[in-house]
């Protein structure tokens, strides 16, 4: 329940922090965050390292173990200062995709199986679970890794606003998470990228669309060339919230969708008609509620594991 940072120098206490000022469920999925940023100054690069539990600040507390304490501790977050010719990012014991990033704990599948399914979600906020009441535990990444236990390990990429495109407004490939999906090299990819594509200010060709699904098809075989990747075709989008076009999605999106997927030999999950008629479980036209969220996890589930949906539990979240 403590969280402690050291000097990598000296092995010095410098601060610490207890999750029991936090607001977290014990034996329940929590979201800890922890980010580093870098930056120079007066010749010197200084490194700020701030803790979040459940999106909510939490704030670090001096040591007394350490010399010159008040320097380490600014505002509830740790500053470590050192000289210029220091590579601060070498001196700590986590993995991130590039300097200023984060990291999040989360349960796992039991890492001494080796057939445990590494699944990668890649996507955008719908992935990320934008407007779900806990958009870590309620996102349909999450639900998924629920319904699957032990047995597999669920992994969220997802990234709000992103694009399949690269010539698009907020690429998808230029993203942490795009780099975290491809250092992850998992079994199974699940691609549900292409909303926000559709938006009418940047209408795409089907071409282009086609294009950037195989492009990064290619960047995922290249990290693991046995990768069984699924097509999930855009959600319904029920409102133009975002500027987000429901019928650039059916006429331009989703052909190109399908397209790719035959000839790729992608197995597709086709969430485009999973989604109509449930508008009830929206949030705004396009994310789900959480409830929704459940459901498209389901659907996820029963396609990737060839079960047939049980048709009552699906009735239930139509209109």
């Amino acid at each position: 329940e403590v969280l402690y940072v050291y000097s990598s120098k000296s092995s010095t206490e410098l601060a610490y922090v207890t999750a029991k000022s936090a607001d977290y469920t014990t034996n329940e999925w929590n979201k800890m965050a922890i980010s580093f940023s870098t930056s120079n100054k007066d010749g010197k690069k200084v490194c700020t390292i701030s803790v979040k539990i459940n999106d909510v600040d939490v704030r670090f507390l001096p040591s007394e173990k350490a010399s010159q304490q008040d320097n380490f501790v600014q505002d509830g977050n740790v500053v470590y200062t050192e000289d210029a010719d220091l590579s601060l990012g070498n001196y700590f014991l986590v993995k991130v995709w590039y300097g200023d990033c984060y990291i999040q704990f989360k349960p796992i599948a039991n890492k001494d199986k080796k057939d445990t399914l590494k699944i990668a979600c890649i996507g955008d906020s719908i992935t990320y679970g934008a407007n779900a009441d806990n958009s870590y535990t309620d996102s349909y990444p999450a639900q998924l890794q629920k319904l699957y236990g032990a047995s597999a390990n669920v992994m969220n990429f997802g990234n709000s606003g992103k694009t399949a495109r690269d010539n698009a407004d907020d690429p998808y490939s230029k993203c942490p998470e795009y780099n975290g999906a491809m250092l992850f090299k998992p079994d199974v990819a699940i691609i549900m990228l292409g909303t926000n594509d559709s938006k009418t200010y940047q209408v795409p060709t089907k071409t282009a669309m086609i294009n950037a699904y195989n492009r990064l098809i290619d960047q995922l075989k290249a990290v693991n060339p046995y990768m069984q990747i699924y097509m999930a075709t855009c959600p319904y989008a029920y409102s133009t919230a975002y500027n987000i076009n429901n019928k650039n999605i059916e006429t331009i999106i989703i052909p190109a969708q399908l397209s790719v997927a035959e000839t790729r030999h992608c197995m597709v999950i086709d969430m485009h008609e999973f989604t109509k008629n449930m508008n009830k479980c929206y949030a705004d036209g396009i994310h789900p509620k959480s409830k929704g969220y459940t459901y498209v996890a389901y659907m996820m589930h029963c396609t990737i594991e060839d079960i047939t949906p049980d048709a009552e539990y699906v009735a239930s979240f139509k209109n």
